[in-house]
């Protein structure tokens, strides 16, 4: 089971990088183009299921395993605080250029924390790539670096033993 789970840990990176990847070069206006182009040919009807799998059952099962190695691990509080937020905005951004219809909601609620102004999509055009990049910057800044700096401040005030220091 374990190396099943390692699996999905290797699948989800991969399939994750490629849809941002594709999502940054294409503009995340027209996320999954690529997609409907390869759904209308013939002899792609197995495309959609294996989409969906990898999107709502790999992804998220890799991104647990992943969570619980570095939980696991003697690594620096400040991480292990700031990975499920940095996760989290990850994962929505890669719904949101994946399946547009979950990820929408769910990156504008993410973001609305954040900014209750920044619910809505940018303009679609020249530079709305940048402005979606922005925004996950924004996005992981707060998710991501709040707790990471929390953590950071804890383990200083606790002396967090984050590996084995040698004499």
């Amino acid at each position: 089971m374990e190396r099943l789970a390692r699996l999905f840990v290797g699948i989800g990176f991969v399939w994750v990088a490629l849809i941002l990847l594709w999502a940054i070069a294409a503009g995340v206006e027209q996320p999954y183009a690529w997609f409907t182009w390869a759904a209308d040919g013939t002899g792609y009807a197995w495309m959609r299921p294996t989409y969906l799998t990898l999107a709502f059952l790999v992804v998220p099962i890799g991104m647990v395993v992943f969570l619980y190695d570095v939980f696991g691990d003697p690594v620096s509080r400040w991480v292990k605080w700031a990975m499920p937020g940095a996760f989290l905005v990850v994962y929505a951004f890669f719904l949101k250029a994946a399946v547009p219809d979950v990820g929408g909601p769910l990156f504008s609620g993410i973001e609305s924390i954040v900014d209750p102004l920044a619910g809505r999509d940018p303009a679609p055009g020249p530079g709305s790539t940048i402005a979606w990049l922005i925004r996950v910057a924004i996005a992981l800044a707060v998710w991501a670096g709040v707790p990471g700096a929390i953590g950071a401040v804890v383990g200083m005030m606790g002396g967090s033993r984050a590996g084995a220091r040698r004499r």
